[in-house]
């Protein structure tokens, strides 16, 4: 640990909130590819524009090491949501659950890591801070989710509102149970002609 550098520690933490590189400076306004270029510091500019969209981040330790990574009761009591941010990711662990697939297995398949769906789920959201950094972690989980699973509704999965299934499933089902209708009745047409010409023959 002690040779971690500042751009390890920030790596650390962008990770840490769920995200890639490429997400982070575009929420903090910074230059493509800023974070990989870092050499020894970071200006103190740059630290205020991440400030500003992560105030839970200790710069101390960013700059130093020292301490931990996140502020010390950076939120009042009052200002801490309570879980209904992390619905949507109880709802796609829910409805791996139902499709017998592990957090582990799922990760892999969107080439992620399953300790990020975790933490995502453990840090306490800000309403102040949530729209500009969780909000994206969570999209991508739900964007993933619904790419490897398009029967589920993503609007289902976001807010718990309106049909589990979403709309292709949704004609999917009703087309097959169409295709059942219509065989059934091809069926019953067949047993109704084939006693017509028993009939005649007998």
């Amino acid at each position: 640990m002690g040779n971690e550098t500042v751009k390890d520690r920030l790596i650390s933490f962008i990770e840490f909130k769920g995200l890639n590189k490429n997400k982070f400076e575009e929420l903090c306004g910074l230059s493509k590819r800023y974070v990989s270029n870092i050499s020894v510091s970071i200006q103190p500019d740059k630290i205020k524009k991440i400030s500003l969209v992560f105030p839970e981040l200790n710069t101390g330790w960013l700059l130093s090491g020292e301490g931990s990574m996140l502020k010390d009761n950076v939120y009042p009591p009052d200002v801490l949501v309570n879980d209904d941010h992390k619905a949507p990711l109880k709802r796609i662990l829910q409805l791996l659950k139902e499709e017998g697939l592990s957090l582990e297995e799922f990760a892999r398949v969107v080439n992620s890591h399953d300790y990020l769906f975790t933490n995502a789920l453990k840090w306490p959201f800000n309403t102040s801070s949530f729209l500009l950094s969780n909000d994206d972690a969570i999209k991508s989980w739900v964007n993933s989710f619904c790419e490897v699973f398009p029967q589920y509704s993503k609007v289902w999965i976001l807010f718990g509102q309106g049909n589990k299934y979403s709309f292709i499933a949704k004609s999917l089902n009703e087309l097959n149970r169409r295709i059942n209708e219509i065989e059934t009745q091809q069926k019953e047409d067949k047993k109704t002609l084939i006693g017509i010409l028993n009939h005649f023959i007998q």
